[in-house]
């Protein structure tokens, strides 16, 4: 018996049936090899791919009969059993990472990067002046300019200083104002929910060089009052931070 348990391994688009399907399920499925995984990856369309991101089912070999599949974790096996899909083998969690980093991680960070600037530019800080607020920052820098060239020295540090007092005062306000309660206390109270109506709540939580505080970090991640089950938080680090990914 062949790593797909009963199926040949990729002959082009292809595999060749080698046991009978109507064979019943082995309770324990053979391991997929790592070494082909970067192919079957290769080979995904851009559903299966997102499949395989969301449920960690792969499609290992396409016969005339239909797909077989691999799934990475329990999920994985119970996603494919919902959803009617014939699983051959399992896959090893890590090498499932490493073969969709391996094949198709430059086009994900490419993807993660630009899609929502893409998508939808007015949501995005991806572009951070307007053309509008670019000429009148252009202007406003030329007429600070020529006021300061007509000014003596003094005056112009005197203005310099003002301004620059204004924006730390400026600063100083912002956080005291967020300190202080807001709304009125006739505000209605929001009506308690359920733990199966709240929605999944996802954390971004980017990373660099921060292993000092990642205990702390972590240990308050883990006391946010939300249905653990509808977290989904998502440590962001970068490649070449060994440090913080060891």
């Amino acid at each position: 018996m062949d790593a797909l348990g009963g199926w040949s391994a990729f002959a082009g688009d292809e595999a060749v049936l080698v046991h009978p399907l109507e064979q019943d399920e082995p309770e324990v499925l053979p391991l997929f090899p790592a070494d082909v995984l970067v192919d079957a990856v290769d080979r995904l369309t851009r559903t299966e791919l997102a499949t395989a991101l969301r449920h960690k089912v792969v499609v290992l070999a396409r016969t005339a009969i239909g797909p077989l599949y691999g799934a990475a974790t329990e999920h994985g096996r119970a996603y494919a059993a919902a959803h009617g899909l014939a699983l051959a083998a399992e896959i090893d969690p890590c090498d499932l990472h490493d073969a969709i980093f391996e094949s198709r991680g430059q086009g994900l960070l490419h993807q993660a990067v630009t899609r929502l600037a893409s998508t939808r530019p007015a949501a995005s800080a991806r572009r951070r002046l307007t053309w509008r607020q670019g000429v009148v920052l252009v202007v406003l820098t030329l007429l600070a300019s020529l006021v300061f060239w007509n000014m003596a020295a003094g005056y112009a540090l005197l203005v310099l200083s003002f301004f620059s007092g204004l924006l730390f005062t400026s600063l100083v306000a912002l956080r005291i104002l967020c300190l202080l309660p807001t709304g009125s206390e006739r505000q209605h109270r929001a009506r308690a929910l359920a733990t199966t109506d709240l929605p999944p709540y996802t954390v971004l939580v980017p990373l660099f060089r921060e292993t000092a505080v990642l205990g702390q970090l972590v240990s308050a991640l883990a006391g946010l009052r939300y249905p653990p089950e509808k977290l989904d938080i998502k440590l962001i680090l970068e490649e070449q931070d060994h440090r913080m990914i060891n």
